[in-house]
């Protein structure tokens, strides 16, 4: 039998006292990493678009495979979309939410759509990027 240990990570938003909810120390570290890929700060608040997409992306433990699809630039969305096809349907839901999280117009999958998907842990990210971006 396989025993999963659940852990909550936090950190605090300064100006508004929110506290931001991470699945793990390696979701909060890929968050970071596909920040600075991104050539944006490692704050998720800073700024609310790259933030949410950032943070998504990095709770399905995927940057490494999304890698070459970013960078300071901005998203190759053909290669990312090509990318995560393969992914499962949670995997690859959460992503394009990030991807309508970042902008829109990239994507317009409704939340129904988004949460009947996930298990809890991620539900609860999902719920935090919203409360993130908007």
């Amino acid at each position: 039998m396989i025993h999963r240990v659940r852990m909550l990570f936090t950190k605090k938003w300064d100006m508004f006292n929110i506290t931001t909810f991470y699945k793990s120390d390696f979701h909060r570290e890929e968050t970071a990493r596909l920040l600075k890929r991104l050539g944006q700060s490692t704050d998720i608040t800073k700024d609310v678009y790259y933030g949410t997409f950032a943070y998504i992306v990095g709770a399905t433990y995927k940057v490494s495979q999304i890698w070459d699809t970013v960078d300071e630039d901005g998203i190759d969305l053909e290669r990312l979309l090509e990318t995560i096809d393969p992914y499962s349907v949670s995997e690859k839901i959460m992503i394009r939410f990030a991807l309508q999280c970042f902008n829109s117009r990239l994507d317009d999958i409704s939340i129904s759509d988004v949460m009947r998907h996930l298990d809890d842990e991620n539900t609860k990210v999902i719920k935090q990027a919203i409360d993130i971006r908007y």
